[in-house]
């Protein structure tokens, strides 16, 4: 599979660079164009094939990586990111259902469905002492 995506990669860029020179020596269209075409074909590339991502850390940052997996409940940086990232949508996920919950709220509040406080309160403590 990567050996068919670095001939793919060739062939585009070999496309891009005769474009930009059949384009240069017309004097038609700008170049460049061309070549940010084709550095974004590589990055669409690199998506779909999953290629490995490089990033860059603060020191700080690798750090914390660094003890958690010392602690040994992750064996990998992937499995730890993976982690968050799950972490992060549960959150992103629990906080829309609370925007949803909330505009529920402010609609019954305009038409004026609402229960007095006092009542809230006493039911909450009865079902407490039950």
């Amino acid at each position: 599979m990567k050996i068919a995506l670095v001939i793919l990669l060739v062939v585009v860029g070999l496309w891009v660079i005769l474009e930009v020179l059949l384009r240069s020596l017309v004097g038609f269209g700008n170049p460049l164009i061309y070549v940010t075409e084709f550095l974004s074909i590589i990055e669409l590339i690199c998506t779909i094939e999953n290629y490995p991502m490089s990033l860059s850390l603060t020191p700080a940052t690798e750090k914390r990586i660094t003890d958690q997996l010392a602690r040994g409940r992750y064996e990998s940086a992937d499995e730890l990111i993976l982690a968050g990232l799950q972490l992060l949508e549960a959150r992103e996920q629990r906080l829309t259902q609370l925007r949803q919950q909330i505009t529920v709220g402010a609609e019954q509040i305009a038409q004026g469905r609402v229960t007095d406080g006092e009542q809230v309160f006493d039911r909450l403590l009865n079902q407490l002492h039950q």
